[in-house]
């Protein structure tokens, strides 16, 4: 799949980075290039269904949280001076919405 020049002018004004002529053709060479070979990645078939689901066997390597050098008392008292609060936690406006 052939990208033109004039596409990668756009996604580099997207992207707010000035190219010069030889990265220009480039990018238009090597984009076209991975295109190509996704487009062959698509385009192979399989023929038997993977299950993608996870293993009951793995177990989360997500460690609890743990609070260290402060006292359940003194925490609390922080906790107690933010503008809001849940479960022992200070509530925040969300980061995504």
């Amino acid at each position: 799949m052939a990208i033109t020049i004039q596409e990668v002018e756009h996604l580099a004004s997207l992207a707010r980075i000035d190219l010069n002529k030889d990265e220009k053709v480039r990018y238009t060479e090597e984009i076209s290039s991975i295109l190509d070979y996704v487009q062959k990645l698509t385009d192979v078939k399989t023929t038997q269904d993977i299950d993608m689901t996870l293993s009951e066997d793995l177990k989360s390597n997500l460690r609890t949280d743990v609070v260290y050098g402060i006292s359940s008392s003194k925490q609390s008292e922080l906790i107690k001076q933010a503008p809001s609060s849940q479960d022992n936690l200070i509530k925040t406006k969300a980061v995504f919405e």
